[in-house]
């Protein structure tokens, strides 16, 4: 998974992705709103969600509750490690001020359920996503957030797909 940094970034300057809103209009979903995150003064970011990802790994399916307790917290790490909120995210943003607020929902982000580790491809629902958003507790109740939140990690074929969330 050591290509995890790059292919966030490639989604980021590439491919015009989902971006789900934390208000009242959260069913917006599907628009291109890289501009509203790239032309805001403020960015709130919160880092990686793991909470919903699953890794398509068929021979490790059975240690899943072994590593259920033990991968999330790692992935945050090497998430801060290789793309260090103020430094690494904010440039590639082109943020001004960036305010990283992980913490904020790391207690959630690192909760994984101890099937997590599966056999096939998998893909969160949107409502899924939007649920998810929603039970965040935040500090900031207004201005633009945004979280990355992976879906699958997959081993078979060294990929990984993530939302972009704001």
């Amino acid at each position: 998974m050591n290509k995890f940094p790059g292919i966030l970034f490639f989604l980021w300057m590439a491919i015009p992705f989902t971006l789900i809103a934390q208000t009242n209009n959260a069913d917006e979903y599907g628009s291109d709103k890289r501009s509203t995150v790239r032309s805001c003064d403020v960015l709130y970011y919160y880092g990686g969600d793991f909470s919903h990802v699953r890794v398509t790994d068929g021979l490790k399916v059975i240690k899943g509750p072994m590593y259920c307790n033990v991968y999330p917290s790692a992935w945050v790490a090497y998430l801060e490690k290789e793309m260090p909120p103020n430094g690494y995210v904010q440039k590639a943003l082109k943020k001004g001020q960036l305010n990283y607020r992980g913490d904020e929902i790391v207690s959630v982000s690192t909760k994984v359920p101890s099937d997590f580790i599966i056999e096939k491809n998998y893909s969160i629902p949107v409502d899924t996503l939007k649920a998810a958003v929603k039970k965040y507790t935040l500090s900031d109740k207004s201005g633009i957030g945004l979280v990355i939140i992976p879906e699958n990690f997959n081993k078979n074929s060294e990929k990984s797909f993530v939302w972009v969330v704001t």
